[in-house]
């Protein structure tokens, strides 16, 4: 598996503080993706963008995010 790009999460970030009205500080980014880069890659944290946007009602935790991406294939695809 490849690892995850910081161009690939930087964007997904940038789409969830957006979404959330969120600034997040770079010290906070850093370790989010120190948490994930290692164990998911860029197609996870895009697939889980959308399910993190309909689960969560607030800005997702590490957490958060690692449960959404464990729940992708548990889940009907997305159109």
């Amino acid at each position: 598996m490849t690892k995850l790009s910081l161009e690939v999460f930087c964007e997904v970030m940038n789409k969830l503080s957006e979404a959330y009205e969120k600034e997040i500080p770079k010290k906070r980014a850093e370790i989010y993706y120190d948490a994930l880069k290692d164990d998911f890659d860029d197609e996870d944290m895009q697939r889980m963008l959308p399910i993190v946007l309909q689960t969560c009602r607030y800005f997702p935790t590490v957490a958060d995010i690692v449960n959404a991406i464990r729940d992708i294939d548990y889940l009907p695809k997305l159109k």
